[in-house]
């Protein structure tokens, strides 16, 4: 019910522009997409997070049809219009999102305790970084949960990357390696 109602009110932002705004040049559409409407995409989508891939499909529909309003983009495909575009899909963007609050649990940056979500691996001589997390339970619902996503794509970082000492330099880090 959530994703219908964020892609209805993201759906009725877009129809606005559409209708109100006569040009259709690449940054104005796209000034308008990430102000206006990507934020009723990504509300909360931490914390409700669609995990069914026909609720994710309903949310990125309504970016597939944003970037078909640009000027000359209405036939490409949706990887390439991304990429002409500087966007990614909205499942990227979530698990960059997952990742930078996981960086912030991590370092303590967030006024939240790390230890109700995650537990920190007390092993040395583990692959990849010193920050590799694990989950707290096992629970079969608790895999959709915040703190069970992040964990795979957080252990597959580099120590480059978790190692930095501010949220800035870590998502600088995170677009150097694609996120």
């Amino acid at each position: 019910m959530k994703v219908l109602n964020h892609q209805d009110s993201a759906n009725k932002v877009l129809g606005m522009i559409r209708r109100t705004v006569v040009s259709r040049d690449k940054n104005t559409i796209l000034n308008l997409y990430k102000a206006l409407v990507r934020p009723h995409l990504e509300y909360c989508v931490q914390v409700w997070s669609p995990y069914i891939q026909k609720d994710k499909d309903v949310l990125e529909k309504v970016q597939r049809r944003a970037t078909r309003m640009i000027r000359g983009y209405r036939t490409l495909k949706y990887e390439e219009r991304l990429e002409r575009c500087g966007l990614t899909t909205l499942n990227k963007r979530k698990r960059r999102g997952d990742l930078i609050e996981t960086y912030k649990l991590t370092t303590n940056k967030e006024t939240i305790p790390f230890s109700r979500f995650f537990l920190l691996a007390n092993r040395s001589g583990l692959r990849g970084h010193r920050y590799k997390i694990f989950r707290k339970s096992e629970g079969a619902i608790k895999q959709r949960f915040f703190s069970s996503r992040a964990i795979e794509d957080w252990n597959e970082l580099g120590d480059e990357t978790v190692s930095v000492g501010t949220i800035k330099a870590f998502k600088t880090k995170l677009g150097q390696i694609g996120y």
